[in-house]
């Protein structure tokens, strides 16, 4: 099983970063110059459509650190938004106003953000996500037609575009990966790419920036042979980060939780000779372990 290293990246601080197409990541927006006016999130891949918004949110607060971030979930929006995403601030910021699921969006809340991108105001940015469904695709449709820069965040669905994916990832991370471990790693890890994306973390960090395909198979194999005693091992013995890193690849490889219960005696404990008592209930079979 790899260890992490002691400069092992934070897994969801990277899984935020940006992206603007499924292989490549957004070009980066200089803090001197101003970000797009209107952004097209467009797909229903999570993890894209996070870091699509992302992108476009650091990049704002990059130009305006005190912009106003506005952030509306599907079925959030109203008319009052509405009427503010018309108005000009009265203290001259920037602001980021993100519809996400306008694909639900009501026919009115859609003809009035049809009507608002005929005049775009220069201080707001306005990020819309659609699916991609059928529904309101006609506010899409106006968006590009309105020169929207479009962040497409659609499913991987072919095994191409997920390795295209992983070699992208591993190369925003600052690694390198041949073409063997690309292919090894998106067959052991499967389609879900939030999932790739952490492993990619993982691996570029325990490697040292060099992925081949025996890192690959290291990582695999380590990720097989966990089991819930190798979590608890690493806990007990004050390893946090082994022990994230070895209940993560547990989880993944289909071993029911471990939880763990110390009693209350935090110094001496309630066992003979000061020790602490754990009990594991791997499945349905709780079993005592001393530490």
């Amino acid at each position: 099983m790899l260890r992490p290293g002691a400069g092992r990246r934070h897994l969801s601080a990277r899984a935020s970063q940006s992206t603007e197409h499924t292989h490549d990541m957004l070009p980066s927006v200089s803090s001197t110059s101003a970000p797009p006016r209107l952004v097209l999130v467009t797909g229903d891949e999570e993890l894209l459509v996070t870091r699509g918004v992302h992108a476009v949110v650091n990049a704002a607060r990059a130009h305006d650190p005190q912009a106003e971030i506005v952030d509306r979930a599907p079925g959030e929006l109203t008319d009052s938004d509405l009427v503010d995403l018309s108005s000009s601030s009265m203290f001259g910021g920037l602001r980021v106003v993100v519809v996400r699921g306008a694909q639900e969006l009501a026919d009115d809340l859609r003809d009035a953000l049809l009507a608002y991108l005929a005049r775009p105001l220069d201080d707001v940015v306005l990020v819309v996500v659609h699916s991609g469904a059928v529904r309101n695709r006609k506010l899409a449709d106006a968006m590009k037609a309105a020169g929207a820069r479009v962040v497409a965040a659609a499913r991987l669905t072919r095994p191409r575009d997920r390795h295209d994916f992983v070699a992208a990832e591993i190369r925003r991370l600052g690694g390198q990966i041949s073409p063997g471990a690309v292919k090894a790693l998106a067959d052991a890890v499967g389609s879900d790419l939030r999932e790739l994306a952490a492993v990619c973390d993982q691996l570029v960090a325990d490697s040292g920036g060099l992925v081949n395909e025996a890192v690959v198979a290291l990582y695999h194999r380590g990720r097989a042979e966990t089991t819930g005693f190798a979590v608890a091992d690493a806990a007990i013995s004050g390893d946090l980060a082994q022990a994230l890193t070895a209940l993560r690849q547990a989880l993944g490889s289909g071993v029911p939780p471990v939880r763990g219960e110390r009693s209350h005696h935090r110094a001496t404990g309630s066992c003979p000779g000061g020790r602490r008592r754990w009990w594991l209930h791997l499945g349905d079979s709780p079993r005592p372990w001393h530490a």
